[in-house]
């Protein structure tokens, strides 16, 4: 996954740290299955150096495939803009190029899948965003004939 500052992929928001706020300058993340070594890798940079050691790990783990997601068709994560797939293919070289393959729904299937960790509060989060729904649009804040969506200049200050 290739990402640029203010230009991340949809499935960037599920895979980041937590504690990371947005990719910065190019960010680069290998998730390897059946590592040798470590099971995942990032690089921030915007040097030749993400390349080579991109390839140093490419090269030690030899994959058979690198599933990439750049399908044209769909919308939500798809994956690496035009001109990263271009740095990607050109510095990775032929050899590796033909080792990528298009995985259009990979990154659609992971965001799909929610860790059981995550569920208690995910409900708590839809059951605070249904309340404010249900409130802002209650009877008690709309008023027919009064509430308007003119905007109110009125200063809090």
């Amino acid at each position: 996954m290739v990402e640029k500052e203010y230009a991340e992929d949809t499935v960037f928001w599920s895979l980041k740290s937590s504690t990371q706020f947005s990719a910065r300058r190019r960010t680069v993340s290998l998730y390897l299955a059946n590592a040798t070594g470590s099971p995942s890798y990032v690089w921030i940079d915007n040097t030749p150096f993400v390349w080579k050691s991109l390839l140093s790990v490419l090269e030690k783990e030899n994959p058979e495939t690198i599933a990439v997601n750049i399908d044209s068709d769909i919308a939500f994560s798809s994956g690496l803009h035009a001109g990263e797939l271009e740095n990607v293919m050109g510095n990775l070289g032929p050899w590796w190029g033909e080792r990528l393959v298009n995985k259009p729904i990979l990154a659609v299937e992971f965001v799909g899948t929610m860790p059981r960790g995550q569920l208690e509060w995910y409900k708590k989060l839809m059951e605070t965003a249904w309340a404010m729904i249900s409130e802002g649009f209650s009877e008690g804040v709309i008023q027919p004939g009064k509430t308007t969506t003119e905007v109110c200049n009125i200063s809090p200050f």
